[in-house]
């Protein structure tokens, strides 16, 4: 379907996919980064996000704490059922990052920070109860 676009249309439909509006950092960061990209690149990077991503991915066991955070308003391929799925099989905390699409540290930095901050803390706060166990 990309391929039926003007290069600069699909530049500006994914930016425009990212990001909650044209004005935002997202957009225009999103249009500055496929701005060296030919048609043919951004096609192929597209194919490899979504062919490869599911088969790479579905095995992966972390030993590190995780958080997810998915946008509010994320409509990029299936991101937000596959990270509410993820949450659910793996009870990994999921929060979700309000008026942000998939670019959500640039649609809404403050949430994605303190999303973050709190999580760190609150992992290092229950790394320090199970050292005191021991």
């Amino acid at each position: 379907m990309a391929k039926c676009l003007t290069t600069n249309l699909l530049r500006k439909s994914m930016a425009w996919s990212v990001s909650v509006s044209e004005s935002r950092y997202s957009y225009q960061k999103m249009l500055s980064m496929l701005k060296s990209l030919s048609k043919a690149e951004i096609i192929q990077q597209m194919r490899i996000a979504y062919e490869y991503f599911i088969v790479e991915n579905k095995d992966v066991d972390f030993s590190f704490p995780i958080l997810i955070l998915v946008d509010e308003k994320d409509s990029t391929g299936k991101v937000k059922a596959y990270c509410k799925e993820w949450a659910k099989q793996t009870g990994y905390p999921l929060h979700f990052i309000k008026q942000a699409k998939h670019f959500a540290n640039g649609d809404n930095p403050e949430q994605v920070n303190k999303e973050i901050e709190k999580f760190i803390i609150e992992t290092v706060h229950k790394e320090r109860k199970n050292y005191a166990v021991l």
